[in-house]
């Protein structure tokens, strides 16, 4: 399991944009469905800026909360 830091980078397929795209990790509230998380750390579009991957890691973190 890779561990990411804030600012690690990597590429990922961005909804939005329609294409794989680099992508910047760093922390932010996560959202969904209601449920509103702080401090998680996901992955951003570095050309749109929407969340578009949450790393293993955070997946511990999203579970206190539900």
């Amino acid at each position: 399991m890779i561990i990411h830091k804030e600012g690690d980078k990597s590429k990922a397929i961005c909804e939005r944009c329609k294409e794989i795209v680099p992508v910047t990790f760093r922390y932010a509230p996560f959202m969904a469905q209601g449920l509103k998380v702080p401090e998680v750390m996901q992955g951003f579009c570095d050309k749109c800026g929407d969340s578009i991957s949450l790393p293993h890691q955070s997946t511990y973190r999203i579970r206190e909360y539900r």
